[in-house]
């Protein structure tokens, strides 16, 4: 078995654009490995013609038979892939599209894990509040404060329409984010009031902002659940504090109904799920949260995954039925599927069971 160059930048740089080039078939030039000279020319040493601007290193005697990458050598005829090496290319395409969607998609897996976790010890309304204080429910938090209580919620702004959070004085230390865990609102000691009580309006996607704002820190929520948390800094102070901090619907602004507070009790991780778990829980927020303009070069990704906005899936370890289909439809050869109601099997990412970060 040949040894593999080592794990590098320089390296990582030399294999993606090795493997990109072989990927246009027309192309003349012939990838090869990156821990490889060309056949019948020596190394380049640093200060020659080949690192000067402008300058071309020497072309190859002959043209390799094969190219080494993740998935094996990548077969090669007169310097172009084979069929089986067009299909390699395609599964590398695979696992490197997968990795950044994995990526791209941790911050709102990681909020959706808390989000199951209030679901899970009894969350029943849009407004409710989870309190993570016993030692069980506190430890599936990942970076937990043994010191304070957390308390959780997170609204679904299509169901309730604008939400008011309403927020008392006290030693509280609060935050309002998207699902997303991007930052839209400090509140309590972390706030504009500095601990005082204060008002925010929070509009959901496609939802118009009332008339009457006035006294009210106005958000605009990019998606369509929030995630809305605080910690309570004197745990011996949360019977007092947590009745004072409330959610509601502007419609019930007149009549705020009293805080509801549930005390989690449930043991739970929040770290991300594993394996096809994973892509079950995109596949649950895509078909959630709105698209946003930064997101579109993702959602095309997905697609040609078999995760597709507005499509219902459901994960099976179906195969394509054929090169072309799977060329034509997702250009992908995966070991997972999902296929859609009334559609062929749609390819998928190439994850193996039990993946993780």
């Amino acid at each position: 078995m040949k040894d593999h160059a080592p794990i590098t930048r320089r390296n990582t740089l030399l294999g993606a654009t090795t493997l990109a080039a072989a990927l246009v078939l027309g192309s003349p030039m012939a990838p090869a490995p990156v821990n490889a000279q060309p056949v019948g020319t020596s190394g380049v040493a640093p200060g020659t013609a080949a690192n000067e601007p402008g300058k071309l290193a020497p072309l190859p005697d002959r043209l390799p038979s094969s190219v080494e990458a993740r998935v094996g050598p990548v077969e090669l005829q007169r310097g172009m892939p084979t069929q089986k090496g067009i299909e390699q290319l395609f599964e590398i395409q695979d696992f490197q599209s997968a990795t950044q969607l994995y990526q791209w998609a941790i911050p709102a897996i990681g909020v959706m894990g808390w989000h199951r976790a209030s679901i899970a010890n009894g969350k029943t309304e849009e407004t409710d509040w989870v309190i993570y204080d016993n030692y069980v429910p506190r430890q599936g938090i990942l970076t937990p404060n043994t010191e304070v209580s957390y308390v959780m919620a997170f609204p679904d702004l299509e169901k309730t329409g604008p939400l008011v959070l309403d927020y008392g004085p006290g030693k509280i230390a609060g935050i309002v984010m998207d699902y997303w865990q991007r930052p839209q609102l400090d509140f309590g000691l972390t706030g504009p009031e500095k601990g005082e009580a204060g008002k925010a309006l929070i509009v959901g996607p496609g939802q118009k902002v009332p008339n009457d704002v006035a006294g009210y820190h106005v958000i605009q929520m990019p998606t369509r659940v929030a995630f809305i948390g605080y910690r309570v800094l004197d745990r011996s102070e949360k019977d007092k504090l947590t009745p004072l901090n409330k959610l509601y619907p502007y419609s019930e602004r007149n009549n705020p109904p009293p805080a509801k507070v549930i005390a989690a009790t449930k043991d739970y991780t929040q770290s991300a799920p594993r394996g096809l778990a994973y892509w079950e829980a995109v596949n649950e927020l895509i078909q959630r949260e709105p698209v946003e303009d930064r997101d579109r070069f993702f959602y095309a990704m997905l697609r040609d995954l078999g995760i597709e906005k507005g499509k219902p899936s459901s994960p099976t370890n179906a195969r394509p039925s054929s090169s072309k289909m799977r060329r034509s439809s997702a250009r992908r050869s995966p070991r997972l599927s999902f296929t859609r109601s009334g559609s062929s099997a749609i390819t998928t990412a190439r994850m193996p069971a039990g993946n993780s970060r």
